[in-house]
Formats: structure tokens, sequence, C-alpha cells
């Protein structure tokens, strides 16, 4: 590789590296104008006599900062949940809502089927208004649940250390040549904390909500799943869940996986099976019981194929 490659490639790496912190919409364009104010600073100075070729271009590279922080600058003003992490909020809150709308749509629909108001009357009024506010208030209660994610996202992203003035160009990782199996999306794993949060919420400390939902003359009723004979190993529940966030709090931090939070999400899922167990031994239900056994098999084939992958794709022990 000539001194010339070496330089281009050691741009294409920081370009890499600073989109990889940028939002979608806006990853091409950046990375486009910093291309040529990059090529344009070596240029010029390749012509005022330096030719250090790779050399030079990391001292570009280092008068430009940090790729983080090139494209902080470029993701502009922060807000409650950070930059980097607003798009997301967009896109599961609109998730959230749609999600909910529907939901309590049905809901309403099959109410307003077997109650049967007459159109317009003062009977059909109530039952909206009374919905409408269920829905607001479970609206917010998830969007609320979601920003506390974000917003704890945001602080332990903003605790990495900061290595504006050391960080070294000539480290910067090499542009995958093929799909990066450890990359992370950080929007799926946010989600996936939510999902988290609002599920151990639901069963502590909503358990009304917690099963099946149903009509009882004219009002909304509903039966948690222990009533139909389903076995809900609590306290392993929550440790469970406790782990499942440490792994996605671990895997934000490092910003990818690697060997050890590839084990650590194999051990977890060891662990889930085993809960699973609980479940069905100490289950009556059939149908829920049968269901469970299904989970539970899914689990045990998600847990061969991840043992395999680890043992193949992290040889090294």
């Amino acid at each position: 590789m000539t001194t010339h490659d070496q330089a281009a490639d050691l741009i294409e790496r920081y370009l890499h590296q600073v989109g990889e912190n940028l939002p979608n919409r806006q990853r091409e364009d950046v990375c486009r104008e910093l291309r040529t104010l990059i090529e344009d600073s070596v240029r010029d100075r390749t012509e005022a006599g330096d030719v250090r070729g790779a050399t030079l271009a990391a001292d570009v590279l280092h008068g430009f900062g940090p790729p983080e922080q090139v494209a902080a600058r470029y993701a502009g003003e922060r807000y409650l949940i950070g930059p980097g992490l607003y798009p997301y909020f967009i896109v599961i809150s609109q998730v959230i809502v749609i999600g909910l709308v529907a939901l309590f749509g049905v809901f309403l629909a099959i109410h307003l089927f077997r109650e049967s108001p007459r159109m317009f009357s003062s009977e059909m009024f109530e039952i909206l208004w009374g919905w409408s506010g269920s829905l607001v208030k479970f609206v917010f209660i998830n969007l609320g649940l979601l920003v506390a994610v974000l917003a704890a996202v945001e602080r332990l992203q903003s605790g990495k250390p900061d290595t504006r003035d050391d960080w070294d160009p000539l480290k910067l990782p090499e542009v995958p040549k093929q799909k990066d199996l450890d990359r992370i999306s950080n929007g799926s794993v946010v989600f996936e904390g939510y999902l988290i949060l609002a599920l151990f919420l639901l069963v502590n400390f909503a358990t009304d909500w917690f099963g099946v939902i149903w009509f009882q003359k004219g009002e909304l009723r509903s039966s948690h799943f222990t009533d139909f004979g389903l076995y809900l190993p609590l306290v392993m529940l929550n440790i469970w869940w406790g782990l499942a966030m440490a792994l996605k709090i671990a895997l934000l931090r490092v910003g990818r996986w690697n060997r050890e939070l590839r084990w650590a999400e194999f051990a977890l899922g060891l662990f889930g099976a085993f809960i699973l167990y609980q479940v069905i031994e100490g289950s009556s239900g059939y149908l829920l019981t049968m269901i469970a056994k299904l989970i539970l098999l899914a689990t045990g084939i998600e847990a061969a194929v991840r043992f395999y992958r680890l043992c193949t794709r992290y040889a090294y022990w």
C-alpha cells in the first residue's frame, strides 16, 4: 500500500467513525462535507511541502478532533435525551402511541358493539370520554418510561471517558468489508430496555392489568393469569429482568457486542429457560402450560444456536 493509499484509508476510517455517531438522515451529507474539508487540508499542506502521507493525514484528523465530538457538532443542539438518541425517541414513541391507539380502538369497538349505545347520546359521549382519558393516561405513562430509559442511557454515554487530547487517528478501526455482526442498534437496545422496565412495573405494580381482559355489564374487567393456573416465580423473574437490564446498559456502554457480552447473553438465556421450566412445573392451566412449553422449546433452540455461534465466531478461550 502506497503512502497515498494509507492516507486515504485513514481518512475513510475516520469518516466511518463519524458516520457511526450520526443519525442516518445526516450521515451521508455530513461525511461528504467533512471529506471535502479533510482532503482540502491535506492537499494544502502537501502543496506546501509536507509529504508525510499517513502521518500528515493523522495530524489533520487530530486537528479536526475525535469522531464522536465532530459528530456531536454536526448533530446540533443537545436535548434532554441527547441528539444521538432523539431520533430513537421519535420512532419508539410513534410505535408506542400507534400501538396503544390501535389496542384501545379494538377494545372500544368491542365495547360499543356489545352495549350498542344510541348515536350521539349522552351515554356514548360518556363512554368515549372515559376511554379517551384512559388512553391519554396510558400514553403518558409509557412515554414517561421511555424518556426515563433514554435519559439513563444518555447519562451513561456522557460518562464515557473524554479522549479529546489523547486520541490517535492511526488507531481507528478498519471499515468492515462485510456485515458487522457485533454492531448494535441503539434504538433496538433502548426499545428492549423500555419493554423490560414496562413489564417489570406491570407484573409487580399493576397486576390487575397483567392477565385476561374482558367486558362484563358494560365495564372493562380483567383477571390475573394466576387465576387461570399460571405459576409466576416473581423473585426469579425480577432477578432475570434486573440482569437483562444490566446487560442492555453494559451493551450501550461498550457500544458493540464482544465475547464477554455474548457469553453473558447466553447465560441469561439459560437462566430464562430455567425460569420457564419452573413456570411449567408449577402451573396447572393446560393452555398456558402448553404456551410456556412452546416458548421453552424455542428458547432451547435459540440457546443452541447462540452456543454454536459463540464457539465458532469467538474461537479463543
